[in-house]
């Protein structure tokens, strides 16, 4: 079956489900996921993607895909997640810069 030109150019790639469902989201969300790569995908068409924090229209601190900063703020995750990836940045630079510094880890 052939879908019709206009179709085909508003069709997005869903992203690839997990195997494993998350025991608190469940079975619905594990059916959602490939929708949920479609908005994602038309969120950042629509709102842009910005990785430093910037002044949105109505004057709130944003960052990302229209996270609003200003009324709400991040998770404990999140914030580790934050933590983990400035850890693996430093580590990173210390490495690159420094040969014998691999003895210290």
């Amino acid at each position: 079956m052939q879908l019709c030109p206009k179709a085909e150019q508003t069709l997005t790639p869903a992203i690839e489900a997990p195997a494993v469902i998350h025991p608190k989201l469940g079975l619905e969300f594990f059916l959602l996921l490939p929708r949920i790569g479609m908005r994602m995908t038309e969120f950042k068409r629509d709102e842009g993607e910005r990785f430093k924090p910037y002044f949105d229209t109505v004057g709130k601190i944003t960052i990302g895909v229209g996270r609003n900063l200003t009324d709400g703020s991040v998770s404990q995750g999140e914030c580790e997640l934050l933590l983990q990836n400035d850890i693996a940045k430093r580590l990173d630079g210390l490495i690159g810069s420094r040969p014998t510094s691999t003895a210290l880890l």
